[in-house]
């Protein structure tokens, strides 16, 4: 073997310097910028690294806005509120066949514990949160004939009911898809790294300013339900999605018992679960989302066994014993990437 000259070798070297010295101080150029806002009832907080100053905000909230007149139930004009109306809707807007998709998928992986046509008994049980009193177990039965996913029929281009009285309800996984949609609209700018965050879902592409892994706080259940913060863990994220789910900042108390906002397709009430909050880390927003609500409804009997028979996804669990002890569960793929700044 001929190794190449002195000669050769030094404009080579210097080849290579320029280069490495080129990276560095792209590197070194590129700043972290933040555009925060609200949509969906909540705020958004959006980091990228980006080596200009930039003005996409306008953009951003343009699809956010577009993204709501399509999928908020909030918005009597939406064209979710069209279906809840009637029976059937022509899709308008390009959001709500992907939406149907990922909650089809959800909806398969979990055996049904996630189904987006609770929202007859989201509407009862959010009376009943405002009026302090619960409802009759014969309405709850009767509008149980109204759930179940096989009561939709959807195809690229519309979305119909196979019988009238049902309705939908894109909540536990609209935030995780909006979350996508914006870090996909990053991508097509060129941006590289960023987080997007849209009501406590977030997508990390990519690494932060340090050149380290994105770190996303995740909440102590306990003192959240008072009302309190702090941090029960963190969890490093690289090009993935995470998502939790938890019933404690939303619930009412009635004769001494709690009853949350999760509610599970197969009883129409509350889930009573163990599981006091779910996080879940997966390819993509939507999908987390969907996941992490189905996980409060399992409780850790049947999450546990769900997410480890699903590649590429992992899962934070904090739970509560028999005995009334508060413990944690997370896959074995999360460790080295998951601190616990809490132990019990």
């Amino acid at each position: 073997m001929r190794f190449p000259s002195l000669k050769t070798l030094i404009p080579m070297l210097l080849v290579l310097g320029l280069l490495l010295l080129y990276w560095w101080s792209s590197r070194d150029a590129q700043l972290e910028w933040v555009i925060k806002g609200e949509t969906q009832g909540t705020s958004y907080n959006i980091k990228f690294l980006h080596d200009q100053q930039t003005n996409w905000k306008p953009e951003i909230d343009s699809i956010l806005v577009e993204f709501s007149k399509c999928l908020s139930t909030y918005d009597s004009t939406s064209e979710i509120s069209d279906f809840n109306r009637g029976n059937c809707i022509a899709f308008i807007r390009p959001y709500f066949y992907p939406m149907l998709s990922q909650s089809n998928q959800v909806y398969e992986m979990s055996g049904g514990a996630f189904d987006p046509t609770l929202m007859p008994l989201i509407q009862v049980w959010s009376k009943a949160k405002k009026t302090g009193s619960l409802p009759d177990s014969s309405l709850i039965d009767s509008l149980m004939q109204y759930v179940g996913w096989t009561n939709v029929r959807f195809s690229p281009d519309s979305l119909c009911a196979t019988k009238s009285g049902v309705k939908i309800n894109f909540n536990a996984i609209a935030p995780g898809y909006s979350t996508d949609l914006i870090l996909e609209f990053l991508m097509k700018k060129g941006i590289e790294n960023a987080m997007v965050e849209i009501g406590g879902e977030v997508r990390c592409m990519g690494l932060n300013l340090k050149g380290k892994a994105w770190t996303i706080g995740i909440d102590d259940p306990l003192i959240a339900e008072k009302g309190g913060q702090y941090m029960k863990a963190s969890i490093q994220v690289i090009n993935r999605a995470l998502a939790t789910s938890g019933n404690y900042r939303n619930f009412f108390e009635l004769n001494g018992r709690k009853y949350g906002h999760t509610l599970n397709p197969k009883t129409g009430y509350p889930a009573m679960q163990n599981i006091l909050s779910a996080t879940v880390l997966a390819p993509n927003a939507a999908l987390a989302d969907g996941l992490a609500t189905a996980c409060m409804v399992l409780g850790t009997e049947g999450a546990i066994p769900l997410i480890e028979s699903k590649a590429g996804i992992d899962a934070f669990l904090v739970y509560s014993t028999e005995q009334g002890e508060v413990k944690s569960y997370y896959t074995p793929a999360l460790k080295g990437l998951l601190d616990e700044t809490k132990t019990e």
